[in-house]
């Protein structure tokens, strides 16, 4: 079987350099198979070296990057934010035809719950602390409202464009932090009070725990008291432990660990339901490796079982992997710092620890001479 070789890139990169220039570019520098071309984006700021008509590109906060077709998204309390790029009806479909016209297959990154822009708009619709106040960055997989826009957006997405793959980022609950603008803090936060402000304590989310048997609200009355009283003064050297699986299960009297169970149903759960639907309508699926599941709230096993791709680094063995999770493909996820002349050399030995195949990241973030590195390894997947 011929191994994966996946370029990620953003539609500006296409459209500004013209996309039938772009596809020819990136077979001759890289001698990639596929686009992983971004649907949906969240907040950033972009150095684009190699771009003709700009260098920086202040980006939107949670943009779509094609024309929804508005009928589908009638019923719903959520609605996909066009990004001032889309400049025509069929800007992204056009993009999608020059990647194949070119020669390569096209693949959908889709970024679901990190949105500054819908979690700012829609705060009944983010992730809520303990304390009840709305992260303005992220969305609650919990959050009936969320689910079914992924839903529906992901079928638009594969109905409309038809991508050999779709990647499946964001689905689960965030870290904290993950989402600050410009952050300013300046006090000491312990590990285990980070992962405990993390929690999602919105009514959706409460409501699940409730219902797997527990007294959810008085656990969050609980641990709001805790926090308060923690958050207000320098953390004492005994609280600083990191966030194990021993203090995972004993703390707040076990009541944590079920909170944390009930979580992972509705995150795993709507990973599950958007592969299925991938594969429905022919498509394969990529992903991050599964893990840390007290954090995003997706089940490992659940989610390698779902899937079908999922993005590894060098300290992942693709052998022990496939041992665990068999019939999975395990991709070497190349950075813009891996892309040395000593890439190839990487790439194989991942190969020789058991990688199915590789992507690079990212295609208008790095100079030719990276882009030129990926190509010296494309006999591993030629």
């Amino acid at each position: 079987m011929p191994r994966t070789a996946a370029l990620f890139t953003y539609p500006w990169d296409l459209a500004d350099e013209g996309v039938d220039r772009a596809a020819a570019r990136i077979k001759e520098l890289t001698g990639i198979r596929e686009v992983q071309l971004a649907t949906s984006y969240h907040i950033s700021t972009y150095f684009l070296p190699h771009n003709p008509k700009r260098k920086v590109y202040f980006g939107e906060d949670g943009m779509a990057l094609w024309k929804p077709e508005a009928e589908r998204y009638e019923k719903l309390s959520l609605k996909p934010r066009v990004s001032e790029l889309v400049t025509g009806d069929d800007y992204y479909g056009d993009l999608v035809r020059g990647i194949r016209k070119g020669g390569l297959d096209y693949g959908a990154w889709m970024v679901y719950c990190y949105n500054h822009h819908l979690a700012r708009t829609r705060p009944d619709c983010a992730r809520a602390d303990v304390f009840g106040n709305a992260n303005r960055a992220q969305l609650c997989p919990g959050n009936p409202a969320v689910r079914d826009y992924a839903r529906v957006m992901t079928e638009e997405v594969l109905d409309r464009f038809k991508p050999s793959t779709v990647f499946l980022e964001s689905l689960g609950y965030l870290p904290f932090s993950y989402g600050f603008l410009n952050p300013k803090v300046f006090v000491e936060i312990t590990p285990r009070d980070q992962f405990l402000l993390g929690l999602c304590f919105c009514s959706h989310c409460v409501r699940a725990a409730a219902k797997s048997g527990m007294a959810a609200a008085a656990f969050g009355a609980d641990l709001a008291r805790d926090l308060t009283d923690r958050l207000a003064r320098n953390p004492k050297p005994e609280e600083k432990g990191p966030v194990t699986d021993v203090w995972l299960s004993e703390a707040l009297d076990g009541r944590l660990a079920h909170y944390l169970a009930a979580r992972t149903a509705s995150a795993t759960s709507l990973y599950e339901e958007l592969a299925a639907l991938c594969h429905a309508r022919g498509a394969r699926t990529m992903d991050f490796l599964p893990g840390n599941e007290p954090v995003s709230g997706q089940n490992a096993d659940r989610v390698a079982r779902a899937g079908d791709q999922f993005c590894i680094d060098g300290s992942h063995n693709g052998t022990e992997l496939s041992k665990r999770w068999p019939n999975k493909e395990f991709l070497y996820s190349a950075q813009p710092a891996d892309m040395t002349p000593d890439l190839r050399a990487r790439c194989a030995a991942a190969i020789a620890s058991g990688a199915h195949g590789f992507t690079f990241y990212n295609y208008g973030l790095v100079r030719d001479e990276n882009l030129r590195h990926i190509g010296a390894a494309r006999d591993l997947w030629a």
